[in-house]
């Protein structure tokens, strides 16, 4: 599964071969077995094996949005309570395998879930591939545009793309029922986009406000 990244020996951090001397993420230098069960805050390697190729807290969220979720209007746009993120969040992080979603509403999940997004230590367009992917978004030719994001979506290490890959088909998913949904493509490009991209702290903020209209383009 790792035959294309780079794999820490010590932290566990994984990332493209070809990344590995673009690398800005510094090395935490330990791996805690006893922050095993954490699925919060992680880098997403952590969370994934030779058997499970996506990380579960990811699938567990995802199956249940799309099968309770699907036709929730504004699914990803409406914020659930805070306590009850708060809490859904923690109970995942000591025990994903047996956490009952049922006892949480779909916009807490739908919430929490895009809050795994934010918290990845190393987003899934990884901030070794921010510049690339901007100079990408910036060419003229939309055949040359998505030509761009598919190479450099192909440096990703395999955790990183089946990841995303999978956050995609969900995405795809929820789009098709826009009539019901109200979340269009560009909607959850707008919601999505700053989860999944994000600039790395040595870009000025100002710069990275400005970033933010090409990452939805």
């Amino acid at each position: 599964m790792m035959d294309r990244a780079c794999v820490c020996k010590l932290c566990r951090y994984a990332c493209h071969r070809k990344c590995c001397l673009k690398l800005t993420t510094k090395c935490s230098k330990k791996y805690d077995p006893e922050l095993s069960s954490r699925q919060f805050g992680v880098e997403v390697s952590r969370l994934t094996n030779e058997e499970r190729t996506v990380p579960l807290v990811v699938e567990k969220l995802i199956n249940y949005i799309e099968m309770h979720g699907l036709y929730t209007e504004g699914i990803y746009r409406k914020s659930g309570s805070t306590n009850k993120i708060k809490e859904l969040k923690q109970g995942l992080d000591t025990d994903v395998n047996s956490m009952n979603l049922d006892d949480y509403n779909i916009h807490v999940i739908a919430s929490v879930f895009k809050q795994w997004l934010r918290d990845l230590p190393n987003p899934l367009m990884t901030f070794e591939l921010y510049e690339e992917f901007l100079r990408a978004m910036c060419l003229q030719d939309k055949k040359e545009v998505i030509r761009g994001v598919y190479s450099i979506i192909d440096q990703l290490s395999r955790t990183h793309l089946n990841t995303l890959e999978r956050l995609f088909f969900h995405l795809v998913r929820i789009a098709g029922q826009e009539d019901t949904n109200r979340m269009s493509a560009n909607a959850l490009a707008i919601v999505f986009a700053p989860c999944i991209l994000r600039c790395p702290d040595t870009i000025d903020p100002l710069q990275s406000v400005q970033d933010i209209g090409k990452t939805t383009a």
